[in-house]
């Protein structure tokens, strides 16, 4: 009769460490999931920045050529009738505008997130 008793503590001794155990387990995997989730929402943001950066690089290389290739008698009445870029610029101009109203969207998520 004591065997049993003292088999049974012992059984409820290892099923409490157990449970123990994979709590803390379940705990660290929670964590873990919240930084990749937090590291992917960054590198998305990143990546959109490149992608914006790589426009803007696109069209200042297309107007570097435009400019080298240009005759150098061109008359000033001529070019003005030329387009600048100005549009092109003004398009990448917005698209900044769109990732940092991203950015601080995410900022304010992760910001919510870890609350």
């Amino acid at each position: 009769r004591e065997q049993r008793m003292e088999a049974m503590r012992e059984a409820r001794q290892q099923t409490e460490a157990l449970v123990t155990k994979l709590r803390k387990e379940v705990t660290r995997l929670e964590n873990g999931e919240g930084e990749a989730q937090r590291t992917i929402r960054e590198q998305a943001q990143e990546i959109q920045i490149l992608q914006v950066n790589n426009k803007a690089m696109t069209v200042r290389i297309e107007d570097l050529l435009e400019a080298k290739h240009k005759p150098k008698g061109a008359s000033q009445e001529e070019e003005s009738g030329k387009d600048d870029g100005t549009e092109k610029k003004e398009a990448i101009g917005k698209e900044k505008d769109t990732v940092e109203e991203i950015d601080l969207g995410q900022k304010e998520d992760s910001e919510g997130y870890n609350s």
